[in-house]
């Protein structure tokens, strides 16, 4: 005849159990997320509204470390008041076997791991983004409390840029501008250090606006997004800007940059199935973004000069630009190469200079032939087509890791300058030239000289200098290769290297810069992945070792036979975070740390339980 279930029993155990377990971990995760909220509060980063919000939002995260805690804690309780109370003795008279008296703790643990796991993975990341942006977009407390408190504003994600002010006015938001905050400074001054910590270039001004928009900044070439960010813009009126001891006038600046949420670079606050895409699309994250972006600049430069070369070469011995204008602008040359650099020569006792390797981003244009003249034609949007001609000239090309990354907050310009320019951007400069303005069919235009005498169209002459900026080619090769994944470029990279020698120094750094950021993510995701399956896994082994130990110190206080369970679930959860960090630094490595605890948790349980059953 087979026993029936103990049914009645069960339903007894798992009141008490999942009573308790919901106690407490109300309880833990209401303090946990009161202590997360301190410092955004303290930084006047949150206001009192913002920061009970904050807390709520906290509370689902927090039961990542809560309910394993507050699971084993419901679990020692219950199973020791059922011993207490000699319930658990009458059980074993009336012929109930102990994995049948522990079944409930068993099956609650199941659950409960269950429940993490769906938790960790899509439920916890949407709150922590919803954290960081209720951060994030209250920017403008931050602000207001940074300069009040007469502290520094950091602007900007490399911490380099600081924004000072003697006073400050919030006006609210800007319905024409979109800005959800709008602020007035007084006194401002903006600094911008070096890699030692010096001053590099500053500007100040009497006053200035500040407007803060959200926006989602994703790139125009690419289906890849950094996510939500908050923009803001600087407008100062009279500023004095200055940048190794010279200074310029400037009338009015609008300065743009952008300030991530805080979870744009961190794989922790993305979903399982996020975590899963990133192994095929890495450049979702937006550090491995710029620098994908950096390696397709490196790559589009070559290609472009490669294009100049090939133009040039041919019969027509001409190359075609267009300039920020959207103007024509027609180089007529021979060829050009790459400048060699000067490094200084200790040897033989005395300093001296010698030739160096070839800087790749400055190209000395030559003419066709000796003695002949370089040519510039530009066509104005009159159909004028003005003609320079220079005895040199040099072409410039930006790094491409200025072009990657955002714009700077200090220089002068109008408007929002944008990271994200699919082109490769280069700077034709003219030496000794001679101008001249002709018309459609090529023939010499003569001066125009207006009712007052003032020369409308100037005779030709000669300068000294001339400079073009923001050139790019008509067939831009940067707008193919911006568009192309994180591998398919580094694939790129590894063929383009083992053909040109002469460029390989320049490939390889951004290719193992990218490929080396890569690399280290997909040990992130690893560490991630795994860290959220163990905390699962010990939550389950967690509530089994509190019954057990429960059940076996049936004559010891609860909270002595607790701290019997707490301690080594300690242990484990602190085996688990060393274990995911040794997994992000060292890769599959770390995984036997990671999952140490889990599994000697899980022995000393099946130890625990054995000799409860001999005895």
């Amino acid at each position: 005849m087979t026993r029936r279930p103990p049914l009645t029993l069960w339903l007894h155990i798992l009141w008490d159990l999942w009573r308790l377990i919901l106690l407490t971990s109300a309880v833990l995760v209401t303090v946990i997320a009161f202590a997360a909220a301190v410092k955004p509060l303290a930084d006047g980063k949150l206001g009192p509204v913002d920061t009970l919000r904050f807390m709520l939002l906290a509370m689902p995260p927090m039961l990542q470390y809560a309910l394993p805690f507050a699971a084993c804690f419901g679990a020692t309780l219950a199973y020791h008041r059922l011993t207490a109370d000699n319930e658990a003795t009458a059980a074993y008279a009336g012929g109930i076997s102990h994995r049948s008296l522990i079944f409930p703790a068993l099956a609650s643990g199941v659950v409960l791991a269950m429940l993490l796991l769906v938790l960790s993975n899509r439920v916890i990341p949407a709150f922590l983004r919803q954290m960081s942006e209720l951060v994030s977009q209250d920017i403008s407390k931050f602000i207001v409390h940074q300069i009040k408190s007469g502290e520094a504003v950091p602007l900007g994600s490399d911490k380099r840029r600081f924004l000072f002010a003697d006073e400050v006015v919030e006006q609210g938001a800007d319905a024409e501008t979109g800005a959800f905050q709008k602020l007035w400074l007084g006194g401002l001054l903006l600094v911008k250090l070096d890699k030692q910590g010096e001053v590099e270039e500053q500007a100040s001004a009497r006053e200035a606006t500040v407007w803060l928009r959200r926006v989602n900044a994703a790139t125009e070439e690419s289906e890849t997004s950094a996510g939500p960010m908050t923009e803001v813009v600087i407008r100062p009126r009279d500023a004095v800007f200055q940048r190794n001891d010279k200074r310029g006038e400037v009338g009015q600046t609008i300065q743009p940059f952008l300030i991530p949420n805080s979870f744009t670079d961190d794989p922790k606050y993305l979903t399982d199935a996020e975590l899963r895409a990133l192994k095929d699309k890495p450049e979702r994250i937006q550090d491995v973004d710029r620098r994908r972006r950096e390696l397709a600049m490196t790559l589009a430069q070559f290609e472009a000069i490669e294009a100049i070369r090939e133009s040039l070469r041919d019969a027509s011995a001409r190359v075609e630009f267009v300039d920020a204008l959207g103007q024509r602008v027609v180089l007529k040359a021979g060829e050009i190469r790459a400048r060699r650099l000067d490094v200084e020569d200790q040897t033989g006792g005395s300093a001296g200079t010698r030739r160096g390797p070839r800087d790749m981003s400055r190209y000395q244009v030559f003419p066709r032939q000796r003695g002949q003249p370089i040519v510039v034609e530009r066509t104005l949007g009159d159909g004028t087509i003005q003609s320079q001609r220079a005895n040199s000239a040099e072409l410039r090309l930006p790094k491409p890791s200025s072009v990657a990354a955002a714009s700077p907050v200090l220089g002068g310009g109008a408007g929002p300058q944008r990271a994200s320019r699919a082109r490769v951007s280069m700077t034709l400069q003219l030496m000794e030239v001679s101008a001249q303005d002709m018309d459609e069919n090529g023939e010499l235009l003569a001066p125009v000289i207006d009712d007052s005498g003032a020369e409308i169209r100037a005779a030709p002459g000669i300068i000294s200098e001339w400079t073009l900026s923001e050139l790019s080619l008509v067939r831009d090769p940067a707008e193919d290769l911006i568009a192309d994944g994180t591998y398919a470029l580094l694939s790129a990279a590894d063929e383009r290297q083992r053909e040109r020698a002469v460029e390989r120094d320049v490939i390889v750094r951004a290719r193992d810069d990218l490929r080396r950021h890569v690399d280290d993510l997909m040990r992130e995701v690893l560490s991630k992945q795994q860290e959220r399956l163990a905390m699962s896994a010990a939550c389950l082994v967690m509530v089994l070792i509190g019954a057990t130990m429960a059940l076996r110190l049936r004559d010891s206080l609860p909270l002595a036979v607790y701290l019997w369970a707490f301690f080594p679930a300690l242990a484990t959860v602190i085996t688990i975070s060393a274990g995911q960090r040794m997994t992000h630094g060292s890769g599959a490595a770390g995984l036997p740390l990671l999952w140490a605890g889990v599994a000697a948790l899980g022995t000393l349980g099946v130890v625990e339980f054995v000799k409860l059953v001999r005895h």
